[in-house]
């Protein structure tokens, strides 16, 4: 089986609402084959995109040097990483980032280990599109 590992954070850590959102769009439900807690540097956690199917404001990284977000590094399918391709926007709202998450690993001293994987950001064009229809989320960030 093919598989690639993704940085969840925001709603996509949370299974439930993964498994709400498979149901609603007639998918079956996206299974993480594995899910370590880790961080990703030098970005930070921002507010500032519309999501209308939510009817508020979606959560979104971007660079912020000395900052960091705690997210899960999951390992899904191929499949159910185009179903998060998907729920994401890609690529119209979101673009894929390749990023270097650390995962801690606790044996009897804290080590840590640096993992690639995948992640979403929002587009510019996404960003000047909200800002084009007035999207205060949109004006906080460009």
């Amino acid at each position: 089986m093919n598989y690639r590992y993704y940085f969840a954070y925001g709603s996509n850590m949370h299974e439930g609402d993964l498994k709400e959102w498979c149901r609603r769009k007639g998918y079956s439900p996206i299974v993480f084959l594995e899910k370590k807690v880790a961080v990703l540097k030098d970005y930070k956690l921002v507010f500032n995109y519309y999501s209308i199917s939510r009817g508020c404001g979606a959560v979104n990284i971007v660079e912020s040097k000395g900052d960091e977000v705690w997210g899960l590094l999951t390992k899904v399918s191929e499949k159910d990483y185009r179903k998060i391709c998907v729920k994401e926007g890609y690529p119209k709202f979101y673009t894929e980032i390749d990023v270097n998450v650390t995962v801690s690993k606790i044996v009897l001293i804290l080590t840590l280990e640096i993992t690639n994987a995948l992640d979403y950001a929002t587009t510019k064009i996404a960003l000047e599109k909200g800002l084009k229809e007035g999207n205060p989320l949109a004006r906080a960030i460009m």
